[in-house]
């Protein structure tokens, strides 16, 4: 259960904040919080669990036994209980990546959550004992809250036991807690959703780019993503362990102001540095013992914290980058490095980090060094390509607010409005961060928990506090605000009936299934909750919208593989890949040479090949006209029919939905001219009336995005003169192709035929020759009002539904002519079509995919 969960957010978190306000005594409120640390571990999985378990158990025996042992036995005694933890961390964490780079058959042991950040936590007790720091804790009830504090549990901090002992026992919660808490888990919060996630969208997407300006800025984002995940996280723990009465240490100081490198680890991830430091440099001799001794132990430390990361490679040449760093910085340039102003050592020591980050971030050793080179201008494609300009000039706001927040600068800020405005600026503070808050929803809707007014000292009385600063009322009134959003929507959630569908999103909405054994094991139980709940969210569609504002706020022009176009939306066009279009051709080839039935083939071009003038500046996509051309050049004997020149000479006229995938009536028009003309039919726009049949329709697209304010309007072409049929569809016939029904639910394009299935057939009362077998995706149903007046009958085949057999299909029709009709995005990546054909006699067809 992440802390951006939303079922964590607004049901967890503050009910059991709640819970635990309510109980009066330490014991009853440790039970608690151990209760609430093991459900919330299980969620992941109970096997998860029973090692968590099993690991606290062996802590708590190992523990009782050193403090009662001779100084003789203790040491051995200490090396066996630690061990015992290292062999099992080994075991879950580095034996599957070991066996796999040997070439051998890894044993596919499950990864149990933050299974590195409790076992250091629990090896810090058992030095804590064995070094006689802190005696052995003889409460198992409260061993077991150290080690599963569920704030710290997943990511940590790591707090040394002896750090964490005297709040196990007695702990007091004043309104200064909750309100620095509240303002603490809400910027890390913040930092997660809004910076974190933003710049890994824009990790992800450069991965493949060799521009030099495209690695560094891949480089970059890597960075400043990674601080505010990993700080994002420890700052909502810390902030989460206030409410409960804990007063976990801050894990991140600013560190990309650092003016050395080890005053980056001094402010970077501050808590496994003070465990290297404390339980094996120290142990080993720190720089107490010589030079020699110094490099050595320095060696060790940082080979361990590379190792710790994980088991690839480049998790050790990290740890060892950083140790020969700081080994030269001590021993060589630190005096040279004084010299510099103090901006010139920031950026060095930012320099220095960023490059570090590289073998952080990358897969092998091969991949890290070729970016290092790129960097510094070897084996680079190019100075800078649209790819690197499109998504350095739509996230130039993120990058600017991941320069402020990386730093001081908006602490400093906010603290002047408060010292300026006083009540004032702390209301409009509270505002600030509440809408702060809402547009972290992506697709969670955090709430924070409980409220300050409830809060009691251990004996039931109203809590003691010091004069109230500017900071602690504002954490306050923002804690309050979001309890009661948090809790109303909770109650909603559980009251409201279940919905099937979004409309909004235009996708089923995850349901509850029967609970199995199996399940609550493994963890799927607790994903699948989640997912119903975050589904079946009151508001949600509301914030999905709220969400689109603000991502377009931020400069964002590409969501979810949608460009946000000028006045239109459009979606990215996959990857020419002519293995899959071969396959195809091939299929549809022996087909032909096995029934003689004339064919052809027309390919129809996305929205964003014919309106590519609509893109976002620097907009990257698929070359359409390029990929047509060979699937073209390959298909002249199938009566290829390609339509992207008469599409673009007519793009003015809107022929694509801007919400949607699918192209208008009026695009499918143009497109049926050619097949007529290829054809020897007619194609006469008089003979048609153009209905409207719907406004405001918002289709697939504005789904993707959350986009509230495009729409469109559906229009239907009916031929004057007819002429009457019967669409037999699942077994029930009908006198029109037009399903009315569609016009009331968000996809309105399903006007057309109604919702996809397998096959349907039109019988027309005319005396045309012609009885087509089309073989389509879903773009052929807005082309069917047109084919009908030309046609005796239509059987229509949807590959991607269609489990019948094709043999049995050819012998109970006659057919005079075959089309396939696709759209290039559908034909590059279905490979249904060729398991359709490819079908024995006898055997239904084979579908590979279904894609909707």
């Amino acid at each position: 259960m992440s802390f951006t969960n939303l079922l964590f957010l607004t049901a967890f978190l503050p009910l059991s904040v709640l819970g635990y306000r309510a109980l009066k005594t330490d014991k009853s409120r440790s039970i608690l919080l151990v209760v609430l640390s093991w459900l919330f571990y299980a969620w992941a999985g109970l096997q998860g669990l029973v090692l968590l378990l099993i690991e606290t158990c062996w802590i708590w025996f190992a523990g009782r036994a050193l403090e009662d042992e001779s100084d003789a036995n203790r040491k051995p005694l200490f090396w066996t209980a630690a061990g015992g933890l290292l062999v099992i961390l080994g075991l879950y964490k580095y034996l599957d990546p070991i066996l796999t780079g040997l070439g051998l058959r890894p044993l596919g042991l499950p990864f149990p959550l933050g299974i590195s950040f409790y076992t250091f936590t629990a090896l810090s007790y058992l030095a804590d004992v064995y070094t006689r720091r802190c005696t052995a804790q003889t409460d198992f009830l409260k061993l077991a809250l150290y080690l599963s504090f569920f704030p710290k549990m997943a990511q940590g901090p790591i707090v040394q036991y002896h750090e964490m002992e005297p709040e196990l026992s007695t702990r007091t919660v004043t309104f200064q807690d909750i309100g620095s808490g509240s303002l603490k888990f809400t910027r890390g919060l913040a930092k997660k959703v809004i910076l974190a996630d933003g710049l890994g969208k824009v990790f992800a997407a450069l991965q493949a780019n060799t521009t030099w300006a495209g690695v560094w800025v891949l480089s970059l984002a890597y960075a400043f993503q990674l601080y505010f995940d990993f700080s994002g996280y420890s700052d909502m723990a810390i902030g989460m362990g206030r409410w409960f009465g804990f007063h976990i240490p801050e894990n991140f100081d600013h560190p990309y102001r650092s003016v050395s490198v080890r005053d980056f680890w001094r402010r970077w991830h501050i808590a496994l540095s003070s465990w290297f430091r404390d339980y094996v440099y120290i142990p080993l001799g720190g720089s107490r013992e010589g030079t020699k001794a110094l490099i050595r132990n320095l060696l060790i430390v940082w080979l361990l914290t590379g190792i710790w990361h994980g088991a690839n490679l480049t998790y050790v040449v990290w740890g060892l980058y950083y140790g020969l760093l700081i080994i030269a910085e001590r021993f060589w340039f630190q005096p040279y490095l004084e010299k510099l102003p103090r901006w010139g050592r920031v950026i060095l020591i930012f320099l220095i980090a960023d490059i570090g980050w590289v073998f952080f971030a990358a897969p092998d050793l091969v991949t890290a060094f070729a970016r290092l080179g790129q960097m510094f201008g070897i084996g680079i494609s190019g100075l800078a390509d649209d790819q690197t300009l499109f998504w350095l000039r739509t996230n130039a706001i993120l990058f600017l607010l991941a320069f402020a927040f990386s730093g001081s600068l908006f602490q400093r800020l906010q603290d002047r409005i408060l010292r300026r405005w006083k009540m004032p600026a702390v209301l409009s503070m509270a505002v600030f961060w509440s809408l702060i808050l809402l547009s972290v929803w992506q697709p969670w809707w955090p709430a924070l928990p409980g409220p300050s007014c409830i809060l009691h000292s251990r004996k039931g009385k109203s809590m003691k506090t010091k004069k109230w600063s500017r900071q602690d009322r504002l954490g306050n009134i923002l804690f309050l605000v979001i309890l009661g959003g948090g809790l109303l929507a909770l109650i909603l959630n559980l009251v409201l009936p279940d919905k099937a569908d979004s409309d909004t999103e235009n996708r089923p909405l995850a349901q509850i299934s029967d609970i199995q054994a199996q399940g609550l094991w493994t963890g799927e139980t607790g994903r699948e909750v989640s997912d119903w709940y975050a589904d079946q969210f009151p508001l949600r569609n509301t914030l999905l919208h709220l969400n689109y504002c603000v991502q377009r706020l931020e400069g964002v022009s590409e969501i979810d593989d949608v460009y946000i176009g000028s006045h239109m939306l459009l979606q990215q066009a996959p990857a020419y890949d002519a293995a899959v279009s071969d396959q195809n051709l091939q299929a549809i080839r022996d087909f032909q040479a096995k029934t003689g039935i004339p064919v052809n083939v027309q390919i129809v071009p996305t929205s964003i090949a014919v309106n590519a003038d609509r893109l976002p500046i620097n907009a990257t996509t698929a070359d359409e006209a390029a990929a047509i051309a060979d699937i073209q050049s390959k298909s002249q004997d199938l009566g290829f029919i390609n339509s992207l020149d008469t599409l673009a000479s007519h793009k003015d006229e809107d022929l694509y939905y801007a919400t949607d995938h699918h192209w208008k009536s009026r695009g499918a028009w143009y497109a049926w001219t050619d097949l007529a003309a290829a054809k020897g039919w007619s194609a006469d726009e008089a003979a048609f009336d153009i209905l409207k049949a719907a406004d405001g329709f918002q289709g697939t697209l504005s789904a993707k995005t959350g986009d509230p304010f495009l729409s469109d309007t559906v229009e239907i072409w009916v031929p004057k003169n007819g002429p009457e049929y019967v669409m037999t569809k699942d077994g029930v016939k009908t006198r029109t192709m037009y399903d009315e029904s569609a016009l009331d639910r968000r996809d309105k394009y399903q006007v057309f035929t109604g919702p996809n299935t397998g096959e349907f057939t039109l019988e027309m009362d005319n005396d045309s020759p012609v009885r087509l077998l089309l073989f389509k995706d879903s773009y052929a149903n807005a082309m069917l009002q047109f084919l009908i007046p030309q046609c005796r009958s239509i059987t229509v085949v949807d590959p991607r539904y269609y489990d019948g057999n094709l043999d049995r299909l050819m012998e109970t029709g006659v057919f005079t002519d075959v089309l396939f009709l696709y759209n290039y995005s559908s034909w590059v990546q279905d490979h249904s079509l060729k398991g359709v054909l490819d079908a024995k006699s006898g055997e239904p067809a084979a579908n590979e995919t279904e894609n909707s």
